[in-house]
């Protein structure tokens, strides 16, 4: 498994069970130097995945990147059931926040994920 495989699954097991601190130890450093774990939460915590399988990946356009697509049934703990949704991730190797680098270490940027919950 390639690393940003890793990282993305170890995200979403960490999503799943709704460890909003391992989560964000997983997010791209620049986006962790200007968040926080509660904010991580605030995006994302109203949603849990499940089952999910990796369907895509491609290297983003601009940067060094992977943008990894998945198909996932996602549950809104607010009360909505179980809806299937295609969700992609943008997993970004950086050295310390702006500095990208395909040598560092890779993080999910959170907010690539916030397109696809809008159908939920």
């Amino acid at each position: 498994m390639r690393k940003y495989q890793q990282t993305l699954t170890r995200f979403l097991n960490a999503w799943h069970d709704g460890n909003f601190d391992d989560m964000y130890k997983l997010c791209q450093l620049t986006w962790q130097s200007n968040h926080t774990v509660s904010y991580l939460h605030k995006m994302l915590g109203d949603y849990r995945p499940y089952g999910w399988i990796i369907t895509n990946y491609t290297p983003a356009p601009t940067i060094e990147a992977v943008d990894v697509a998945f198909k996932c049934d996602v549950k809104n703990v607010n009360g909505a059931g179980l809806k299937t949704l295609h969700l992609t991730a943008r997993i970004v190797p950086e050295t310390e926040p702006y500095v990208n680098d395909k040598h560092g270490t890779y993080g999910v940027n959170p907010i690539s994920l916030l397109k696809g919950l809008n159908d939920i």
